[in-house]
């Protein structure tokens, strides 16, 4: 029976074998910090109970399989170096191992025991090797510097474990990637198969959000440089996605490797081919966050200007959106880049005045439009207008329809646009908020749908808005926020609903 879990605040894993000998346990890593020229993996084999033998295998090969190990040679302390492609290989901890297709050797431990592995791969001459206890204790140091206490979240354990994937997808100085797998299929034989192993500008603009919240400030100082760098180098032309040195994310392919049952060996991702408008309200929102917490530099400020430039040149523009679908004047893509120009014009400076206040008239402009494209008449988010019903002009007074991503008080909707039922209820332990809405038979925002309140016969509420459920895109959860008034409509609600991702 195996098991296992991640050492809290790292990422230090620890599995463990039932056997009916005994117990084994292994505790492995990679040495943290990172080398951009050389990955260090650490296993250390323990017995918990009971004698232990374990086969250990080495089967390296370069360039997806295609240059194996080669000039394998051992040195007088026992450890194996060779090359493999391009790059150099070294092995330490099986002394006695035979050469054979690989590496191979037995480990017998007793109850108490354990021995360690340590596998070095670099693309550039290996340095004069360390003790594997020397890498273990500077790997648990790190990881102890590195990740923040983060006591009084909602979720100190869980928030410190989601700091520590953050920070292990980070290259140092570099982006973040968006997961570290590739090839993994979302359903079975259906082709969907993706790389996520490259730097979305949207994922990265959403790590600097979340740690500038905690005060992590390495991985937004990281963030705010990768970010700016790009919109600074591409400008309008910004891409959704990077690979962690900047740059452009190779075309799909497929390879002869073996496995993948039910998918396919896929590398690469096409969008590199996309235009998503909302990666330059993320920017933005990214950017403001940096500067309330003084980060942000000349280069910073430039990189803003550039966002709230491109935003004011291309946002009549189709994009591929959120779930990256079809070019489509996409709801969400609209509001983000308005609550990203009010958080730049927040935090500008005073002798900037009449720029913020440009940017504040254009946030106006984008969502007025919005709400004029993106509404269906019955309630409800939606594509640009494609049917004759869905091209009619809603009776709604025009207050009924918000104005800005934090919108005043409106007046009562009509009876058309009114939910079924004013109740909502919020449940505080899982971050979520449900309201029963009518829901037109009709296409909706795949993103977003537009706000709607419910009327309160003049009480006075305190109502924390369903967008600010964890389950709702950022764009809501920023653009719905918690209010208190005594009106009419005090209420907020929003729904949404994902299609199918083609990332």
């Amino acid at each position: 029976m195996w098991g296992g879990y991640y050492e809290q605040g790292s990422l230090i894993r620890r599995s463990r074998w039932i056997t009916t000998g005994g117990v084994v346990e292994c505790r492995e890593a990679l040495v943290h910090p990172g080398d951009p020229h050389r990955a260090v993996v650490l296993r250390r084999i323990l017995a918990v109970d009971g004698e232990t033998r374990l086969r250990v295998t080495l089967n390296l090969a370069a360039r997806f399989g295609r240059s194996r190990l080669r000039d394998v040679r051992r040195d007088g302390q026992g450890r194996w170096t060779g090359r493999a492609g391009d790059l150099r290989v070294r092995f330490s901890g099986a002394p006695d191992a035979r050469h054979d297709d690989g590496l191979h050797t037995t480990v017998t431990l007793e109850a108490g025991q354990h021995h360690d592995l340590v596998l070095e791969v670099s693309d550039a001459p290996l340095p004069a090797p360390e003790t594997s206890e020397v890498l273990w204790r500077a790997t648990e140091a790190s990881w102890a510097g590195c990740v923040p206490d983060l006591t009084g979240t909602l979720s100190g354990r869980d928030a410190r474990h989601a700091y520590a994937v953050m920070a292990g997808l980070a290259s140092p100085a570099d982006g973040t990637v968006a997961a570290a797998t590739a090839s993994l299929p979302e359903r079975a034989e259906q082709g969907r198969n993706y790389d996520y192993r490259y730097v979305w500008i949207r994922d990265q603009s959403f790590v600097g959000q979340a740690v500038a919240a905690t005060g992590g400030q390495r991985l937004l100082d990281d963030s705010v440089r990768f970010v700016a760098a790009r919109l600074l180098e591409h400008g309008p032309g910004l891409a959704p996605a990077y690979t962690t040195t900047g740059r452009a994310v190779p075309d799909r392919r497929t390879l002869d490797l073996p496995g993948y049952p039910g998918g396919f060996d896929v590398v690469g991702n096409h969008v590199n081919r996309q235009f998503q408008l909302d990666v330059f309200g993320e920017a933005l929102l990214l950017l403001a966050a940096g500067a309330r917490h003084d980060r942000l530099d000349a280069d910073g400020r430039r990189a803003a200007l550039t966002a709230a430039d491109a935003i004011a040149a291309r946002r009549r523009d189709p994009d591929a959106g959120i779930w990256e679908l079809h070019d489509d004047h996409w709801a969400h893509s609209r509001l983000v880049c308005a609550a990203g120009l009010r958080a730049i014009a927040a935090v500008a400076p005073r002798a900037d005045g009449g720029r913020a206040a440009g940017w504040e008239a254009l946030a106006d402009t984008i969502v007025s439009d919005a709400s004029a494209t993106c509404l269906h008449p019955r309630g409800g988010g939606s594509v640009p207008p494609r049917t004759e019903e869905s091209t009619r002009p809603c009776s709604c007074p025009p207050s009924a329809a918000p104005s800005r991503p934090t919108p005043p008080v409106p007046s009562p909707p009509c009876a058309r646009c009114a939910p079924t039922s004013a109740a909502t209820t919020t449940s505080t332990g899982s971050v979520t908020t449900s309201g029963r809405w009518r829901t037109p038979k009709a296409r909706s925002c795949c993103a977003v749908s537009p706000w709607r309140w419910p009327s309160t016969a003049g009480t006075t509420t305190s109502r924390r808005c369903a967008g600010s459920s964890g389950t709702a895109p950022p764009a809501v959860r920023r653009a719905c926020t918690r209010r208190s008034s005594t009106s009419p409509s005090a209420g907020c609600a929003a729904t949404f609903r994902r299609p199918s991702s083609t990332r």
